[in-house]
């Protein structure tokens, strides 16, 4: 059972519409970021922190 739904209906298609919501946000911008940061001009060449 989900906290806090207690007495709600279909509270199981609620939680897998929420559930599947959540996880195509998180790959849509972990697909994009890349993309978007070279566009922008931020991407950062060669490893963090290590500078010559």
């Amino acid at each position: 059972m989900i906290a806090g739904m207690a007495g709600v209906g279909h509270k199981d298609v609620i939680s897998a519409v929420t559930f599947m919501a959540v996880l195509l946000t998180i790959l849509l911008q972990a697909s994009t970021t890349g993309y978007v940061a070279r566009k922008l001009g931020v991407e950062m060449r060669g490893d963090a922190g290590h500078e010559e």
